[in-house]
Parts: C-alpha cells; sequence; structure tokens
C-alpha cells in the first residue's frame, strides 16, 4: 500500500510536552545530543581514560627522560574540578634502590588560568614524600649520576631554538609538603654516615611569578635529634622579594659530630643550640640581590667534649650566645653585637706518654679511600666555578675544560699572586664588627702526668671583655683580661689592640701573688731541689705594631724564695726579694735592658764533698737518655753569621745582706766557714760595650774576719779585661787547718789572716799579685796525708815572723788562659812552695835583707884561720850584724857548730905540733958555747927525722942541697931545713 507524503502532523501522534523534551536529547541530530555525547565522553575520559594513560606512560616517560625506573599504584583525574591525584609513586636506581616516592600527589588546576594566561592552581599537595640521597664519593652520589644520565641524553637531542618566551606564569593559591623525608646516606666517612630528617613540613600560599604577587610560607624540618629548623616570612618570585623569620631549636651539633666521628677523638655530649634570625630579600632593577639578616640570635647550652677512652671533661660551654647579629648584601657588613662565652671550662693536660691531649682530638687520616678530602673521579665533566664573591651578581659561570693535578707538585706551595687579595683588600672587602666579646667565669687547667709528681697550673677564674672588634683599618679595640692563676696569683690586662692592616697592641700588665711552689713537679725533673717559698709580681705595659714586635716594659719582683735541698733537706738558695727595676724586652732589636737589679738578703749554701763535686753539681739530674739524633736542618751559616747578637745591659746592680754558708769536706778535716752581711754594688754593664764595669762588695767571714771586694770587670767576658782586687781581714786562720792539711800536713794552732789577692786579667792573659800577712801565727801538730807537700814550714815560720809576730810575704803569679794546662789554684800553691823551699834553702840571704847594708853580706860562712879557734875582726863584724837579725826573728834559733877543713887544718895542726917538738929540743940545747938558732934548730930537726924517719938518708938528702960555686962547695941550710919540715 503506497503512502502519500502528508505533513508530519497529520501522520504522528502529538506527544505529550515532558516526553517531547526528553525525545529531544537522544536526537542525534540536536546539539544537545552531541553536547551530551561530549560531556560524557570527556568525564569518562577525565575519570577513567586519562589516569589510565598517566599510569601507563609514566614508566615508559622516566625511561625516556631519568632513565630510571618509576611506576605509580593509582591515580585518580576528576575532569570537572581539574584535580589530579597520584598515590604510590616510587622511583628506582638502576640498582632498584629507592631513589624518591611519595604516597600522595594532589594538583588541582583552576579554570581561571585562561582568564589570567597563567597556570592557576588552587593547590598542590604533596603528602609523606621521601628522598633517598647517597653520596658514594665527594662529587660521586645517586642524584648526581641521574642528572649526568639525563644531561648525556638529552646532547644527543638537537638543540632547541630560543622562543624569547619572558617565563613560566604560574599562580599555585596553597602549596602544601606534609611529612616529609629525606634519607641522607654517605660512604665517605670510615663508618658509612646514615641519617633521616623528617618530618619536612612546608606550606605556602599564593605563589605566583606573575609581578608583585606577594605569598607566605611556612617550612618545618626535623632531624632524627630532635632540632628543628621552622622558616615563616612572605615570599614574592617577581621581582623577588622575600622577608620572615627562621627559628633552630634543638641541636643539629650531635648530628654533625656524628657525621665526623671517624676524625675526632672526642665525645660530644647533648647540649642544645637554638638560632633565630630575621632576614630580607629582594632583586635590585640591575639584577643584583640584596639581603639583610638581623636580629641574630644564637645560643648554645650545655656543650661539652669528653675523651672516648677516660671519659674525662676537656671543654665545658655551660652557655654560648650571639645577640644583636646583621648582615647586609651587598654592602658587605657583618655586626654582632655581643658575643658571650659563660664559664667555659678547658682542660689540658700531658698523659703518662708524654703526649699532649689537643694533639690527639683530631684523628690522624690520609687523604685517600674513606678520607673525606676531596677525590674526584678521573673522568667527569668540565666543573663549574662560580666566581662569587668576586664577580657581579650576573656574571657568567666559568667552565673548565681541562684539569689536571701533577702528583710531583701536590706538596708544591701554591702561587697565590693572582688570586689572594692584599692584605689591605682582606681587611676592607668584607666590613665585619662584634661590639662586644665577654668571656665569664673561664676556668682552664694543665696537667703534666708524665711526671713522678703530676704537675699542675689552674685558672679558677677568669674574664675577658674586648669591644669595638673590627676588621678594618686603624681600628683599635678596648679589652680587659682579669685573671685568678692559682691560689693567690692574679693577672691583669688592659688596653687596646688592633688587627689591620698590621697588629698593634698597647696594654698595661698587672701582675701579683704568681706562687712559685707550684712548678715544683718540673723543677724536681731537673733537680733535686724543693721550692718552699716564692712569690711573682710585676707591673708593667706591652706594646706591638709595625716597628716592634713586641716591647716589654715592667718592674720585677721575687719575693720571699725559698729552695732546699732535698737530698740533705737543708736550705740551698733564697732571697728575700729580688728586684729587676725598668726591665725592657726588644724583640725584634734583640735587647734586654734592666735599669736597677736590687737583691735584698741572698743566701747560699755551698758545700764541696770529699770527691770534689759541689752540692749544686750533685743536685742535678742527668737523665739516661740516648743522645738525640742530630738534626737534619742543613745549617745555614750566611743566616748564621748575619743574625744579630743579643745585646743585655744592666745599669746597676745592688747586693744588700747577703749570706753563704760554705763548708768543704774534700779535705782531711772538714772546713766550714759563715759568710754574712755581704753586699756592695756592681755599676753599668753591657754585652756590647768593651766598658769594664766597676765592682765594690764587702762582707763578714767568720764571727770577725771581714771580706772587700773592688775593681773592674767585664762580666760577659771577665778574662779579656779585669782588674780585681779582694782584702780578706782577720780571717781566724785555725779555721783554715783543713787545707794547711792537704797541703803541708800540719795544723794552724793559732794566727790570723790578712790576704790581699790582685788580679788582672788582659785577652785571656792573668797576671796576679798576692800578699800574706800572717799575725801571732803559729804551727800546730802534724797531720799525715797523702797527697801534703814535704815542707819544712817551722824553719819558714821562724825565718818569716818578726820581731811582733807578723809574716809577711808577696806571692806574684801569671799564667795564659789559653794554654789547657792552666791551673790557678796549681799555680799558686806551686809559687808558694817554691818560696818555702828558696826560704829554707838559703835562710841567711833573708836575714841579711832584714838589716842596712845586709844583702850583700855571706852570713852562711864564719871564716877561722886553719889550725885556730880565734876569730879575725871581720868575721866578728859579721856575727855581730847576724845577732841584730836575729833579734828581728825571735824564735828563730841558731847554732854554730864547730867545723874545720881536713886539709889546711891537717896541715897547720902538723906544723904546730912539729914546732912543739922542735921548741921542746931547742929548750935541751946543753952546748958551752952558744949557736946561732939557725944550726941549732937543723939539729933538732935532724934528730928527728932520724927518730920518726928512719928510713931516709939524711947525707943523702945533704946532698942534694950541696952546690959547688966558684969552686968551693956550699951548702943550702934553709932549703934543707925546709924539706925535713915538709917531710916531717
Amino acid at each position: 500500500m503506497m503512502l502519500s507524503h502528508a505533513p508530519p502532523a497529520i501522520l504522528v501522534m502529538k506527544l505529550p510536552s515532558d516526553l517531547q523534551d526528553k525525545a529531544t536529547w537522544h536526537n542525534p541530530r540536536k546539539k544537545r545530543f552531541w553536547a551530551l555525547v561530549l560531556v560524557v565522553l570527556y568525564t569518562l575520559t577525565g575519570f577513567f581514560l586519562v589516569p589510565w594513560a598517566i599510569k601507563r606512560a609514566l614508566p615508559t616517560l622516566a625511561q625516556q627522560f631519568l632513565l630510571r625506573d618509576a611506576q605509580v599504584q593509582e591515580v585518580r583525574f576528576n575532569p570537572w574540578t581539574l584535580r589530579l591525584q597520584a598515590n604510590g609513586f616510587e622511583l628506582n636506581d638502576l640498582d632498584g634502590s629507592k631513589l624518591a616516592s611519595f604516597d600522595e600527589l594532589v594538583v588541582n588546576l583552576q579554570m581561571r588560568s585562561i582568564f589570567q594566561f597563567a597556570l592557576a592552581f588552587r593547590e598542590v599537595s604533596l603528602t609523606a614524600p621521601e628522598f633517598h640521597l647517597t653520596r658514594y664519593a665527594f662529587a660521586d652520589s645517586n642524584f648526581g649520576r641521574m642528572f649526568n644520565d639525563i644531561e648525556a641524553n638529552t646532547k644527543t637531542a638537537a638543540p632547541e631554538e630560543a622562543t624569547g618566551s619572558t617565563g613560566l606564569r604560574l599562580i599555585i593559591d596553597k602549596l602544601d609538603i606534609k611529612e616529609g623525608l629525606i634519607n641522607l646516606s654517605d660512604e665517605m666517612p670510615d663508618t658509612n654516615f646514615n641519617t633521616r630528617l623528617e618530618p619536612i613540613n612546608i606550606s605556602v600560599t599564593n605563589l605566583s611569578t606573575l609581578p608583585d604577587r606577594t605569598g607566605a610560607q611556612q617550612i618545618n624540618v626535623t632531624t632524627e635529634t630532635g632540632a628543628t629548623l621552622r622558616w615563616t616570612g612572605s615570599l614574592q618570585l617577581n621581582p623577588l622579594v622575600s622577608s620572615g623569620e627562621i627559628a633552630v631549636s634543638g641541636s643539629p651539633l650531635p648530628l654533625i659530630y656524628r657525621y665526623f666521628s671517624d676524625q675526632f677523638n672526642f665525645r660530644l655530649e647533648d647540649c642544645c643550640l637554638d638560632i633565630t634570625l630575621n632576614y630580607a630579600v629582594a632583586s635590585t632593577t640591575d639584577g643584583g640581590i640584596e639581603a639583610h639578616i638581623s636580629d641574630i640570635s644564637v645560643s648554645s647550652r650545655k656543650l661539652e667534649l669528653r675523651t672516648l677512652d677516660t671519659d674525662a671533661s676537656i671543654f665545658q660551654l655551660p652557655e654560648l650566645r650571639i645577640s644583636g647579629g646583621d648582615i647586609k648584601w651587598p654592602e658587605k657588613t657583618i655586626r654582632v653585637d655581643e658575643l658571650l662565652l659563660d664559664h667555659p671550662d678547658i682542660n689540658i693536660w700531658i698523659d703518662n706518654d708524654g703526649v699532649l691531649n689537643l694533639n690527639t682530638l683530631l684523628a690522624s687520616q690520609s687523604v685517600g679511600e674513606g678520607s673525606l678530602a676531596p677525590s674526584i673521579p678521573a673522568e667527569v665533566d668540565p666543573p663549574i666555578i662560580e666566581a662569587a664573591a668576586a664577580a657581579p651578581p650576573n656574571a657568567d659561570m666559568l667552565p673548565v675544560e681541562a684539569a689536571a693535578v701533577d702528583p710531583d707538585e701536590a706538596d708544591r706551595p701554591a702561587n697565590n699572586t693572582a688570586i689572594n687579595p692584599s692584605p689591605d683588600e682582606q681587611a676592607t672587602d668584607w666590613d665585619i664588627s662584634l661590639a662586644a666579646l665577654r668571656v665569664t667565669g673561664l676556668s682552664l687547667s694543665f696537667e703534666d702526668q708524665s711526671l713522678p709528681v703530676t704537675g699542675k697550673l689552674t685558672i679558677p677564674d677568669a674574664e675577658i671583655h674586648i669591644t669595638e672588634i673590627s676588621n678594618q683599618s686603624d681600628v683599635k679595640s678596648p679589652f680587659v683580661i682579669a685573671a685568678q692563676v692559682g691560689e693567690t696569683g692574679s693577672i691583669k690586662l688592659n688596653g687596646s689592640m688592633g688587627i689591620f692592616p698590621a697588629p698593634v697592641l698597647d696594654a698595661k700588665l698587672s701582675v701579683t701573688g704568681l706562687s712559685i711552689p707550684q712548678l715544683q713537679p718540673w723543677a724536681q725533673q731537673i733537680a733535686s731541689i724543693s721550692i718552699n717559698n716564692g712569690i711573682i709580681g710585676m707591673e708593667g705595659s706591652l706594646r706591638s705594631d709595625s716597628s716592634e714586635t713586641l716591647r716589654f716594659l715592667a718592674d720585677i719582683y721575687i719575693d720571699n724564695l725559698r729552695i732546699s735541698d732535698t737530698l740533705e733537706n737543708e736550705a740551698l738558695l733564697g732571697w728575700n726579694r729580688l728586684d729587676l727595676e725598668q726591665t725592657q724586652l726588644l724583640l725584634d732589636a734583640g735587647r734586654l735592658e734592666i735599669s736597677h737589679i736590687k737583691l735584698d738578703q741572698p743566701f747560699a749554701r755551698l758545700v764541696i764533698a770529699d770527691d770534689g763535686t759541689t752540692n749544686f753539681q750533685s743536685l742535678a739530674l742527668h737523665e739516661s737518655a740516648e743522645p738525640a739524633q742530630e738534626s737534619q736542618v742543613p745549617n745555614n751559616d750566611a743566616n748564621s753569621e748575619s743574625a744579630p747578637t743579643f745585646v743585655v745591659r744592666v745599669g746597676k746592680t745592688s747586693i744588700n745582706n747577703g749570706s753563704m754558708d760554705f763548708t768543704d769536706f774534700s779535705l782531711p778535716l772538714p772546713f766550714s766557714v759563715p759568710i754574712s752581711k755581704f753586699g756592695g754594688e756592681l755599676s753599668a754593664l753591657a754585652s756590647d760595650s768593651q766598658q769594664p764595669s766597676d765592682l765594690q762588695l764587702e762582707g763578714q767571714v767568720g764571727e770577725y774576719g771581714s771580706v772587700n771586694v773592688e775593681g773592674s770587670l767585664r762580666v760577659m767576658a771577665p778574662t779579656d779585661k779585669t782588674d780585681i782586687k779582694v782584702a780578706f781581714r782577720n780571717i781566724s786562720m785555725p779555721d783554715l787547718s783543713p787545707y794547711t792539711v792537704e797541703f803541708a800536713g800540719r795544723k794552724i794552732a793559732s794566727g790570723k789572716l790578712n790576704l790581699d789577692l790582685n788580679y788582672g786579667f788582659d785577652n785571656q792573659k792573668m797576671v796576679g799579685e798576692n800578699k800574706i800577712v800572717l799575725d801571732k801565727f803559729e804551727l800546730g801538730e802534724k797531720v799525715e796525708h797523702p797527697e801534703a807537700m814535704s815542707l819544712p814550714l817551722g824553719l819558714a815560720v821562724s825565718l818569716l815572723k818578726d820581731v811582733n809576730g807578723v809574716i809577711d810575704l808577696q806571692l806574684n803569679i801569671s799564667g795564659d788562659l789559653d794554654d789547657p794546662d792552666f791551673n790557678a789554684s796549681g799555680i799558686i800553691l806551686k809559687a808558694f812552695a817554691n818560696l818555702i823551699t828558696k826560704l829554707v834553702a838559703a835562710p841567711f840571704k833573708l836575714l841579711g835583707r832584714l838589716i842596712p847594708g845586709g844583702e850583700n853580706i855571706e852570713f852562711d860562712t864564719v871564716d877561722f884561720p886553719p889550725g885556730r879557734a880565734d876569730l879575725a875582726p871581720p868575721e866578728r863584724e859579721k856575727l855581730d850584724q847576724l845577732a841584730q837579725a836575729l833579734t828581728l826573728r825571735p824564735t828563730l834559733l841558731l847554732t854554730i857548730p864547730a867545723g874545720y877543713n881536713r886539709e889546711a887544718d891537717s896541715q897547720a895542726l902538723q906544723a904546730i905540733a912539729l914546732d912543739y917538738q922542735i921548741d921542746e929540743l931547742l929548750g935541751e940545747n946543753t952546748a958551752d958555747e952558744p949557736e946561732m938558732l939557725t944550726h941549732r934548730t937543723r939539729k933538732a930537726l935532724e934528730k928527728l927525722a932520724k927518730k920518726q924517719l928512719p928510713d931516709l938518708s939524711l947525707r943523702e938528702l945533704r946532698k942534694e942541697f950541696e952546690r959547688e960555686v966558684a969552686g968551693e962547695s956550699s951548702f943550702d941550710e934553709i932549703a934543707y931545713m925546709a924539706d925535713l919540715r915538709q917531710r916531717l
């Protein structure tokens, strides 16, 4: 059946209006239908396709761009609110370890982005993000390797042309990072370091890159030790303007200590560190940065360092406080109102092995594997060096295209000519100032445990106050330092000091009550002594500047010094007071000057032992250590010769009321004598002057003796130029018996000694004049001694002693000090022995000198005629003069024994006996007629000859004297008689 083409109204039944509207939505010809289809497709795509695509594409994109594996467990997207949510994201490294992850990411884009021509987000939220950062070497980490891979990967793509874009326009109404975590691992230390920063919470509102849009941020970071970082403030990115407050509470120090613990030999106790500051940062029109950090406050409490082995405290600081800090850039200024260290306690010691504890605080660490020193891989991309301090803020980065380190050059000093600024530049680059530095209640102790008795020095309380500290040129900082030293001492130093352009110091110094006995543990290592008392003090000044490194001027004194001998437990050395007035030390000039040295009531005990050593020698301790190796440092003769000689000058030296006990046990008889009331003066002396110093000293010897010393000498070189006169008066001679026994084997019974010694030295040549006067001198008993000389002292004393009982001797000596065999005491003894020997060998010469004109008279002989006992007049005169000399030596007994000449006296006596016999025969003559005496004498001789010389033939003898003269026989009777007399 064919239908006609009639209007629809005729053919279609009319539907109700509500059903008619619904039918329209399903009509593909209607826009509404397609609108509905688009809505459905958009919805389905947004809710299902987009999450699926993101989840599916993420691993591929991660491999493509990051070259790492990544996955996300769940992705949600609301196409109507433009809210993207991703859950369970994880990024893994090449070895499968986790690099980063988060629990949830929410990004909510706003439709207003279209109208603002910017990416506008109502919310960006990241929940529980984790980052696992591992460092393998100095410039090598897991994230660093990933970035290097990304950079290497992007180099293979063609470079993109610049688009001239002005930058990303971004608006984030609220940015939240909640419960963040950063796992840090560092394999560089010997012990791997691991820590966690959590939770990390960051909240930023109104973050925008659009011009003049200001937001606010709050950041909170907590370390595993409980330290927290809180950062709040405002932030404008375009242009950059930010201000706010940063606060650190708790303490990051334990975490820092744990990182470097392999480098430390001490333990850091729990402590607190609080830091607060305000900041303001803004960009400038020229592209630079202005920064201002103000109201800096740093507070540290209960900081303590202790040793690892003994748990002994090294350093304690109950409180450190920095207040009023202020830093400005580009002005380059740092200002701090006050730095306070309250009651710091420092303990320094030397252990039993002689090691200083400060030298062991840092563990020895060589550069290499496991070291914290830089260890750059062999092949790395050219690093970028930013010259931040020297270049303007917009300076380009400088790539280092090639750099190498020659191991042989590593130890050579760097050439800093072009890099290091001059001192003036260093001083003016940054303006750094500290208004006040205060150290209150400082305590410092030092112990030397290597000694048999631990030595300890303490400063129980010290205060330091320095103001106006600055690194600028010519700024002087006033300061006051006051410290208690030990129990009784105190040191105070106040003045001003500067650092740039050169260190300067101008200060007053006051020292009182420093106890010398606290040095006893060290002193007894040098000698067997005990410092029982002694106080050091001074009043002076210290100065240092460019002209002189150290100029020290002070009045120094040492009171009540008492040092005893621990071997004998007797006083050894001391004085009541020693003053060094106006002592000046110039370090650079190498000069020490003392205006006046005053020594009041000095005392010393000098003992010579039986082996000849002194008590001072026996007190010295000699260590049995092996000799030290010779220094390997070459001796620079040039430098040695050019080094200036240290000059010492003393204006005057005074000694008052000194005393000394002298004992000599080396003699056969112990000898002891006290010297008291000893004093005097020594005039100016100088090591650089040729002028000798004048000397005048006097004292009391024993109970009634005295000693006086005067003259001149060069103290620094006494053997070059010296003239000294020493006079002893009224010295008791019996006290000197120990010396005479050793020298001559005789004691001294009585007597007084007056001794004048005059010694001169000139260029190592010695000349000595000794005048000895003995009064009422009497020798005592003999004492056997193996080293005593065999001297006839009795005769010598009698020869020398005058009518008043006085012996006056002059003994002159000389010698050369350069002679290795020179011995002053030996020369004196030898000269004395020679004198005694000569006196005894020629006593009459001494007697002859006692009377006028007697020097040439030979008193040692008296001449008699042969065979006779009567004196000739000249000989009688000689004996009268000898008797006169003997009256001047009343103790000398002279005995003239009988003497004869065997030959002369024999002949004379025989002649006398013969004459006697002849006279007897002549008396017997009975002749009637007188005969001549000659004839009678001839007959007597012939009679005696016949009796005494029976073998003699008188006839034959007579013939020898008969001669013929002029034909006549002649007899020489006289010659004949002389021959008979000679024969008889």
